[in-house]
């Protein structure tokens, strides 16, 4: 969890502040490039930082346990 948060601080820290966040759309996903087969969840928002506009791009991995970030991509 501690390697996890630092490296989004780390990529997310430039952006500044997020200013606002919409979901623009969800989709469900059995296979992804370089994963293993599975349930998979990507969801994508339309997101105003501070000194960006992007599209994140989070991908949430069925488990046992319940559903986990996977992924986690900003462009």
């Amino acid at each position: 969890a501690a390697d996890w948060a630092s490296t989004v601080r780390s990529v997310r820290h430039p952006l500044g502040g997020v200013s606002s966040r919409k979901l623009q759309g969800a989709e469900a996903a059995s296979k992804l490039p370089g994963a293993p087969d599975g349930e998979y969840e990507i969801l994508q928002f339309d997101t105003s930082f501070a000194n960006k506009e992007a599209i994140e791009t989070v991908v949430l991995a069925r488990e046992a346990s319940g559903w986990r970030v996977d992924g986690y991509f900003i462009r």
